[in-house]
């Protein structure tokens, strides 16, 4: 029997721009994304339903921008954006998995077993632009940017065992 593998992507997008004075406008947006797939990992056909994982994941966007227009020939834009992103892998079973050659794999997926990642990514730009005489245009300012990773892994962490085969010291199956 073919097990089906259902996909969901959700999308939500929030923006607004607020004049705050003659010369100065804010700009503010969010957005985020998730997705979310299950029964994933079971392509060989040999594989029990036991054998699947699901994946989630979550992108996130926060911006505020300030755009000043202190003079006819100059600009300056402040941007502040925090972009926060996660993504989870997990098996649906945490068992070590079964592996007998030419019948099937059972257990729990140990490439799957759990991996998770967390990013969270924060910029601040400030851009000034001079609009020269004639046809010219100086742009310069400062971006400073913050990243924080975070890793977690744990595949095979469960072990494997392999029936029908001989296997070398260093783990390369023989068939």
């Amino acid at each position: 029997d073919t097990v089906s593998s259902p996909a969901r992507v959700d999308n939500l997008w929030l923006g607004s721009s607020y004049q705050l004075a003659p010369l100065h406008t804010l700009a503010l947006s969010f957005s985020h994304t998730t997705e979310r797939a299950s029964n994933l990992g079971l392509d060989s056909g040999l594989d029990l339903p036991e054998r699947a994982y699901r994946r989630t994941a979550s992108d996130t966007a926060l911006r505020a921008t300030v755009t000043s227009v202190p003079s006819t020939r100059a600009l300056n834009e402040l941007r502040v954006q925090v972009n926060p992103h996660s993504s989870t892998t997990r098996a649906d079973s945490t068992a070590p998995a079964v592996v007998v050659f030419d019948a099937f794999t059972g257990g729990g997926n140990q490439d799957a077993l759990f991996a998770a990642t967390r990013h969270v990514d924060v910029d601040l730009v400030n851009a000034v632009t001079l609009f020269m005489v004639p046809r010219h245009t100086l742009k310069g300012g400062l971006h400073l940017r913050s990243l924080e990773r975070r890793y977690t892994d744990t595949a095979h962490f469960g072990g494997v065992f392999a029936f029908g085969a001989a296997i070398e010291e260093d783990g390369t199956v023989i068939s």
